[in-house]
């Protein structure tokens, strides 16, 4: 199954204590589903996560948003 990503859920799965919903969305990945998101999350992700007080929150984000990219 297809699913396309919005920020929201995308930032529920950066988040330590993240929505369990877009844990087991993001996880059924590996089962055969696949993700897209638009080139516009991933500009609102890093807007984020270079606004972001955490010192990882960048890498965090690059990694969770590229980590399936060659797919």
């Amino acid at each position: 199954m297809n699913f396309f990503l919005d920020t929201s859920i995308c930032v529920d799965v950066l988040r330590t204590k993240g929505a369990q919903k877009s844990f087991e969305l993001f996880e059924s990945f590996e089962r055969g589903n696949t993700g897209y998101i638009s080139v516009i999350t991933v500009a609102e992700l890093s807007a984020g996560a270079s606004l972001s007080p955490l010192r990882d929150a960048a890498s965090k984000t690059e990694e969770t948003s590229c980590s399936r990219s060659d797919h």
